[in-house]
């Protein structure tokens, strides 16, 4: 088994502005050709574009106002993206008006009418699930740093292999946050970081995130039960212990004085009084029992009662919250500048054209997040709403329980009066001090009864506690030993380091890298280092050489090796920083001996497509397209 193999086959435009043009494995050129010698002027000719058109049809998420062909959306219809992951055609077909519909992908090549053919519906949030399935890449995740975790998707590893002349030439994955996401991508792409380590990521997220629920509960429980007196469970077991003692001596107590009262008094004479008291008294003690219960249960209904009102004002704080963002940005949203608030000069068109291109239009930068946009965890008020209606409903409940609860006690307690006069009245006709010793006798061991029932009640509540305490430390003893376990996963594997190591020190030479003598990678974050500085401390022409080249390095490694990362490169514009012109002529050259090398043996399984202005000489028979202002040779050209 190889390395996936990713080739781009055909890219079709329907539309008032179409196009069709197909790709081959092997060097794919696409030329921009300046008018009237100007080299600005092959900006904005469509170099951009294609790769734009590549990473729709692959299934990358959408912003309106950021789409590339925003300023055309009303003359372009459908994509067709023909595509071959590892052996196998799928054709993708995805609007390019409606950035949200669902795409359509069909096995086979591209032809005309395939829109009349069944076809499959996969949303662009499963895209990623279906072209990581085709390249038989493994769908893994990282674990962030509060246990959820977030999935490496196609259009994320797909950074690492298209270089988008604005997201990829500033830095290796620029623009990629975190900072260690980089090293995640290169490292799982790259086969240097082992596959086992994202399977413990994602069992260490389930762990931590159970350890971190279960051990909230276990200090809810145990801040209630301390609220409401319920010792420890060593406390527990010797109250138990010590009640138990109690209640023996008592009813060993009893037993000696009916003994005395059978071998003096006549039993018979007696009998049915005798009965009818222990009836009432057992009466009262059942009845004791149950409004003690009754009593702790509305306790417990008014302690919920209280920390849902407590609940429900916050809620409502928040929501009052929100809608004071809500309405923050639709008035910051309305405003329209005219003029610069801090120069008062005018802002032109040219201006206002720079946020096309996600850019301010006043200071330039790149446009990541405005004063008009409401922060992504910002809840929405129909949730808060929903959950002070729930509270509100849980609050009704508990209320009709607690009315309900005082009602049965107050019965309960009418009821224990009328007993407890009865037993009064018939122990009246007793003037028997033995009988009178007995009565008060069985009281006292009526009532270390009860005791004995409360301290094991307590003693239950206690081992309960204790038992989700050890559940809590079984976790995170397993959270532990994941972590170790992770830690030695994700130890880089140094004989594949190396050898990427090696790889882009030979292109380095081949592209005659200016003042280069040796380079290294990093063993923490695998972004190269040449001549003992880090690549990016190389100026902004050959910073931009060197991340090509370590992206061709990534190339080699998976024509050599069996890694994740696929067998094409599609490089647009690499020209960047001013790059000087015999490094550029290497950097070519360097990519026509590549195809001469695959055609002498016969074994060209790779695609790379490079977007230019400037070509050499024995480059000229792999250029599959000249793009230029010209109307008929813009990369969309109107429909005959």
């Amino acid at each position: 088994m190889s390395s996936p193999s990713l080739i781009i086959r055909r890219v079709v435009v329907e539309g008032n502005l179409s196009m069709n043009q197909q790709f081959t494995s092997g060097l794919n050129v696409v030329q921009a050709i300046p008018t009237n010698g100007d080299p600005q002027s092959t900006n904005s000719c469509g170099k951009t574009g294609l790769v734009e058109l590549i990473k729709h049809g692959c299934g990358v998420k959408q912003i309106s106002k950021e789409w590339h062909f925003q300023s055309i959306g009303q003359q372009v219809q459908t994509l067709w993206l023909e595509l071959e992951a590892n052996g196998k055609l799928l054709t993708i077909e995805r609007s390019m008006q409606s950035l949200s519909a669902v795409l359509l992908v069909r096995e086979g090549p591209y032809f005309r009418g395939i829109k009349n053919t069944p076809s499959d519906r996969v949303s662009v949030d499963n895209m990623s699930s279906l072209l990581l399935n085709a390249l038989s890449i493994p769908n893994v995740s990282v674990k962030m740093d509060k246990g959820d975790l977030t999935p490496l998707s196609f259009p994320l590893l797909m950074r690492s292999f298209i270089l988008h002349q604005n997201d990829s030439f500033g830095a290796i994955l620029d623009k990629v946050i975190p900072e260690k996401r980089k090293t995640d991508i290169i490292g799982f792409l790259g086969g240097i970081t082992s596959i086992r380590r994202f399977e413990i990521e994602e069992e260490l997220s389930r762990i931590q995130l159970d350890f971190k629920n279960l051990n909230d509960y276990f200090e809810y429980v145990k801040r209630f039960l301390r609220e409401n007196g319920v010792p420890s469970l060593g406390e527990a077991q010797i109250q138990v212990s010590e009640a138990e003692q109690h209640l023996n001596l008592a009813r060993e107590k009893q037993i000696g004085i009916q003994r005395n009262i059978r071998e003096n008094i006549d039993f018979n004479e007696y009998k049915r009084d005798i009965g009818r008291i222990e009836e009432l008294r057992s009466k009262i003690l059942s009845l004791q029992e149950e409004i003690s219960y009754s009593e702790q249960a509305f306790t417990f209904l008014q302690r919920d009662y209280e920390r849902l009102e407590e609940m429900l004002a916050s809620l409502l704080s928040d929501k009052k919250k929100v809608q004071r963002i809500y309405t923050s940005n639709v008035l910051l949203s309305g405003i329209d500048f005219d003029i610069c608030p801090r120069c008062m000069s005018s802002i032109n068109n040219e201006m206002r054209q720079r946020e096309l291109y996600a850019r301010c239009s006043l200071c330039n930068r790149p446009l990541t997040v405005t004063s008009d946009k409401v922060p992504i965890a910002t809840p929405r008020t129909e949730d808060i709403d929903f959950q002070i209606e729930e509270v509100q409903l849980i609050l009704g409940n508990i209320s009709r329980e607690k009315d309900e609860k005082l009602v049965s006690i107050r019965e309960l307690n009418l009821l224990k009066v009328d007993i407890s006069q009865a037993l009064n009245e018939e122990a009246r006709v007793y003037v028997s001090p033995s009988l009178d010793i007995l009565l008060a006798q069985t009281y006292e061991v009526a009532t270390y009864e009860s005791e004995l029932a409360r301290t094991r009640q307590l003693f239950s509540q206690a081992a309960a506690l204790d038992e989700i305490k050890k559940r809590v430390d079984d976790i995170k003893h397993k959270q532990d030993m994941l972590e170790e376990q992770l830690k030695e996963a994700k130890k880089p594997n140094r004989e594949r380091l190396e050898r990427l190591r090696q790889i882009y020190e030979s292109i380095l030479r081949a592209v005659e890298f200016p003042g280069f003598r040796y380079c290294s990678i990093d063993t923490r974050t695998f972004m190269p280092e040449i001549n003992g500085n880090s690549y990016s401390s190389e100026g902004a022409a050959l910073k931009g050489l060197a991340i090509v080249c370590y992206h061709l390095a990534l190339l080699e490694l998976a024509r050599k090796e069996q890694i994740y990362f696929p067998l094409t490169l599609i490089i647009d514009s690499p020209a960047v920083g001013d790059m000087n012109e015999v490094s550029y002529a290497n950097l070519l050259h360097y990519l026509v001996s590549l195809q001469f090398e695959g055609e002498r043996n016969e074994e060209i399984n790779w695609q790379i497509i490079l977007t230019t202005r400037d070509i050499v000489e024995e480059m000229e028979p792999y250029v599959k397209l000249r793009l230029s202002h010209a109307p008929n040779m813009m990369l969309l050209r109107q429909a005959d």
